[in-house]
């Protein structure tokens, strides 16, 4: 696999470009500060501390203190589990809603049909 292809396989798991290669080469190389990963990446130090901190909350990251503080990348598997946790957690609140939101879909439409 290509990274251009990791990279667009970690974007269909709903990451953004910078978390993406931010992950990536995280994965890769082992744990780096974010000073240096801004510096591979050659993207701007606030852009990279926001993909970190968007990877923490989603648990793809995590924090790895040695001197400082570094970020690591969690395994693949992991990233897949997760992303499979969220959609079936997203489906399970459609399913519990599903009335109420049939309902107010039918009473939208019963009030459009009213307007001339």
């Amino acid at each position: 696999m290509t990274q251009e292809t990791a990279i667009k396989a970690l974007m269909n798991l709903k990451l953004s470009l910078g978390e993406a290669k931010a992950y990536l080469y995280l994965a890769i190389n082992g744990p780096q500060k974010a000073t240096e990963l801004a510096n591979v990446l050659k993207t701007h130090k606030k852009q990279v501390y926001r993909s970190l901190r968007g990877l923490q909350r989603k648990g793809y990251v995590s924090v790895a203190y040695v001197h400082t503080c570094s970020f690591k990348a969690e395994p693949f598997e992991k990233i897949v589990d997760l992303s499979i946790k969220i959609k079936n957690e997203e489906a399970q609140t459609i399913l519990l809603n599903k009335q109420e939101i049939i309902s107010q879909w039918k009473s939208m439409m019963e009030k459009e049909s009213t307007i001339p």
